[in-house]
């Protein structure tokens, strides 16, 4: 697909400045009265020139994923599309149904449908990947989570009938366990409702893709985030899921 639509790109430019350099020659033969041979060189010159002053404003030539280039494009004017339904909204632009039907790539009924058959699989890939985490969430975190907030709090206990003093650190350890299965619980109790509530939606699939696919993501950023926290105070003997240390370099 990226192939497909950069190769219309490129055949529409090449179009667009062809039909430019003809007009162009055909302009200074009429004014002065030269071969077309003799005038193809100076017609090319000024319509690139031309065309170069115009558009110059695309050209970065410094590294296009750096904050810098962010705020350059913002200075400039450029679109820089994040998410998926803002480039999906580009495909949607009347523009590009334009460009690809006059391309011959494909119709406008072909795009249309293209249009639907891309939100409906990258929210159903996504509604994939919110059930999958619960999943992991449900079964491994929070059953880890618990024995570790078990284990530490038996500890803080037992220490405590033997002997007196500050356990300051340690009391702060169990609630900071606690606290966290209390966010992972919060979160996995919203997405779990927001599953139901895009499984159930009447809306089309336009609408219900803008709607749900920001929702989805901050959803399972936000269980990512708390879990990533769990993981990284947890008793390592009781984490169920392979470990990043484990992943890199083993």
């Amino acid at each position: 697909m990226p192939t497909t639509i950069l190769n219309a790109i490129l055949a529409d430019s090449v179009e667009y400045m062809a039909n430019k350099i003809e007009n162009k020659m055909k302009e200074l033969v009429k004014a002065d009265g030269q071969n077309e041979n003799d005038v193809r060189q100076v017609a090319i010159e000024s319509v690139v020139q031309q065309t170069l002053k115009k558009h110059y404003v695309v050209v970065f030539n410094g590294d296009n994923y750096t904050e810098e280039y962010l705020e350059e494009a913002k200075r400039r004017g450029l679109p820089h599309l994040r998410l998926a339904p803002e480039a999906l909204g580009a495909w949607d632009a009347p523009k590009n149904i334009d460009l690809l039907d006059r391309m011959k790539v494909s119709t406008r009924t072909e795009q249309e449908a293209r249009s639907v058959v891309l939100r409906e699989n990258f929210l159903g890939q996504l509604m994939t990947e919110a059930n999958c985490q619960q999943l992991l969430v449900k079964n491994m975190v929070i059953p880890a989570a618990l024995k570790h907030q078990a284990e530490i709090s038996t500890s803080l206990k037992a220490v405590k009938e033997v002997m007196s003093g500050n356990y300051e650190e340690q009391e702060g350890a169990v609630v900071k366990i606690r606290d966290h299965i209390k966010a992972l619980y919060r979160a996995a109790d919203k997405m779990d409702q927001l599953i139901k509530e895009a499984h159930d939606s009447k809306l089309t699939i336009k609408d219900k893709f803008a709607k749900f696919h920001p929702e989805l993501i901050a959803a399972l950023t936000e269980t990512r985030t708390v879990s990533d926290e769990i993981e990284e105070i947890i008793d390592a003997d009781l984490w169920p899921l392979p470990r990043y240390s484990e992943v890199l370099f083993y």
